[in-house]
Parts: structure tokens; sequence; C-alpha cells
């Protein structure tokens, strides 16, 4: 009974992390065509008025926020497994989490990036059980700590590699609807900077489509979706490396701490 009850807890806490994370993504429009759309989104955002340069700094930094937010709960459920995985090897209970969680993940995004979310949970959660089990027995000092910041470490590498390329392809297969969206929302941008005025709209239309039919704009839109993945990514390994890492491993601290009560 103790067994079962442990690995059941480990499973629903782990999922219902997830899914937390999952509906925090959903909630917060964080998707591929967000990603894509980055620069021309920060930009619209630092143009809007504000009272003073704090204001500004914040909006700016509100969906990098959310994702923080969100990613929180995902290391939260990865702290579930490597915690179980502290003084247990059975891989199932990775695997059904695993399954589970790709399941909500294709629920809730059912799109090409939705699928690779489901693969990168999948494999975290079928590597990082065995990881958590392996630095126990090894490590001698901060080993609950560093039992935790380790394997999620290395988990959170595969699943930044993964999700880096459901961007790619997301943005691949349908370029010509993310060259629009950058389009508009370069035009809504400049809005903001342009005086309200009779005929400031259409030129304004005209200088912009004159801009983005330029080498330069029909070289960054050919490298679209390289740049939205790499961007991702780039963002993703900061936040594993400063921040992601060490979250984990406070956490794996704490439910060891609370499985040996």
């Amino acid at each position: 009974m103790n067994i079962e009850r442990r690995e059941t807890t480990t499973i629903a806490g782990s999922l219902v992390a997830f899914a937390i994370f999952a509906i925090l993504l959903k909630i917060n429009g964080l998707s591929a065509s967000g990603a894509a759309n980055i620069q021309s989104t920060i930009m619209k955002t630092m143009l809007l008025p504000s009272a003073d340069t704090f204001s500004a700094v914040s909006v700016v930094l509100s969906p990098f926020l959310a994702a923080l937010l969100a990613l929180v709960f995902l290391v939260l459920a990865l702290s579930f497994l490597a915690s179980y995985g502290y003084k247990n090897e059975d891989r199932r209970v990775g695997a059904a989490t695993g399954i589970i969680g790709a399941l909500v993940s294709v629920l809730i995004f059912p799109t090409i990036a939705g699928v690779f979310l489901a693969v990168a949970f999948f494999v975290s959660c079928i590597f990082i059980i065995s990881l958590s089990n392996t630095y126990a027995k090894e490590l001698k000092k901060w080993v609950f700590f560093r039992t935790g910041s380790n394997s999620i470490g290395k988990v959170l590498l595969i699943f930044n590699i993964l999700i880096a390329l459901g961007i790619f392809f997301s943005v691949l297969s349908d370029v010509s609807s993310y060259q629009q969206t950058f389009r508009d929302e370069l035009k809504s941008s400049m809005a903001l900077a342009i005086p309200n005025v009779p005929g400031a709209q259409d030129l304004l239309d005209r200088q912009v489509d004159s801009a983005l039919s330029s080498p330069f704009f029909s070289a960054y839109f050919r490298w679209l979706p390289v740049v939205s993945a790499l961007g991702v990514w780039v963002l993703l390994e900061f936040l594993r490396n400063l921040v992601l890492s060490n979250i984990g491993g406070i956490f794996t601290s704490v439910l060891i701490r609370m499985r040996k009560k």
C-alpha cells in the first residue's frame, strides 16, 4: 500500500503541475506565433503610452514573466518524479506520467508545436527517474538539492531542444501566415508612433510594404523558422541555467524531506 500510494501521489502531483503549466501557456498566448513575432511584439509594447519608465519595462517583460511562471510549474512536475527517483528506479512511473501528460499536451495544443511539447515531456519523464536515482547514489554533499537540480537541468536541456524543433517546424509549415502576422504587427506598432492625421495610415502602409519587400526583410522572412527557434532556445537555456535548475533543486529537496516524514 505504501508503494502504491507513493507512486500514485508522484504521478498525480506531476500531472497536475504539468496541466497547470500547459493551461498557463494557453491562457497567456505563449505559442509558436508569439515566438515568431516576438520582435514586433516588443516594439509595439515599447511604443505604448505609459506613465513612467518602470511601467514601460513592466509591459515589455510581462510575456517573459508569464513564461517563467508557467515553466516553474513544469519544473514542479519534474520535481515530483526526481524526488521519487531518489529512492526508486521504477521507470513505469515516468512512462505513465509521460504518456498521460503527452495526451494532455496534444488536447490543449492540437498543433505541431503541441506534438513536440508532448514528446518533450514524455522523454523528460522517461529519463529523469534514472538520472535522479544515479545522482542520489553518487553525490556526497547537498544530496537532496543537487539530485533535483542536476537531473532536472539535464532533462530540461533535452526538453528545450525539442521545443525549439517544434517552433522551427511549426513556423516552417506556415511561413506565409507568420509573415502576414509580422506585417500586421509591424504596421500596428508603427501606427502608435505617428500622428493620427488624414492620409497618415495610407502613407504608413506604403512605407511598411516597401520596407518589408527589401532584401533585408526578405532574408529575415526566409530565416524566420530558424530565428524563431533559436530565440526560444536561447531564452529557455538562459532560464534553465540561471533559474529553473535551482528551483528544481529546491522543489526536489522539499519533496524528498516530505517523503521521509
